[in-house]
């Protein structure tokens, strides 16, 4: 496994709560975790709310120090060069989703570059803007301009949430499938709620039970259920 994974994609698309998943799943495994929230566009849904939880648990959280702003220039805290100095620690990186956000990402590249690194960009054909190949492309190039750097693999994580059926997985799979290929890269993982998971077609499961991955949702309000 990479020491840096960045999150990145469009509003929608999971890539908090994917974030949030491999966070524990580090931490279980007796990893030592910072994640970096770097979200500075988007108030809500911030992977920087859990915080007081995931420190709890033994991870390092880094937020920016104001939301809900679309400056080119965040005011970003001088802890997140902990991620690129503690070489001991993974690091989970979870950017904006459009390309104002992804250019707090960017500020960092050079520090990337010279780690082990992968950047999965989070798909999410259920959404506007992600529904085709031709958008997905679009979407990845405008992402990778802004944060200056490469999409190394795409992640299906198709859902509308408790609504999500197994046939949606199954039916957007081709369309990533389709836009990965345009890309010249893989698609390297697709998300799945547990409950969801044990419902997939056999034939689909086994062809693709080594990148499935469970994901528990961690953002979910209640108020909207």
């Amino acid at each position: 496994m990479n020491r840096i994974t960045i999150h990145i994609g469009h509003y929608g698309s999971g890539k908090t709560e994917l974030s949030l998943n491999l966070v524990r799943k580090l931490l279980k495994q007796g990893r030592k975790v910072i994640l970096v929230d770097l979200d500075i566009v988007n108030p809500y849904f911030r992977s920087g709310e859990h915080k007081d939880e995931l420190e709890k648990l033994g991870a390092k959280v880094i937020r920016p120090n104001f939301e809900g702003t679309n400056v080119d220039v965040p005011s970003l805290p001088p802890d997140v060069a902990r991620a690129f100095i503690e070489k001991d620690a993974y690091v989970v990186f979870d950017v904006g989703g459009d390309p104002s956000g992804a250019k707090a990402l960017g500020r960092y590249h050079e520090d990337i570059a010279e780690d082990d690194y992968i950047v999965k960009c989070v798909v999410n054909t259920a959404r506007p803007f992600t529904k085709t190949p031709d958008e997905i492309l679009e979407m990845v190039g405008n992402l990778e301009g802004s944060a200056r750097i490469r999409v190394d693999m795409l992640v299906n994580n198709t859902n509308v949430a408790k609504d999500t059926t197994p046939e949606m997985i199954v039916e957007s799979q081709e369309v990533v499938e389709k836009a990965a290929e345009m890309l010249n890269i893989k698609v390297g993982q697709i998300g799945a709620m547990p409950g969801i998971i044990e419902k997939l077609p056999e034939s689909f499961y086994e062809k693709y039970k080594d990148i499935i991955t469970p994901v528990e949702l961690y953002m979910r309000k209640d108020w909207m259920d």
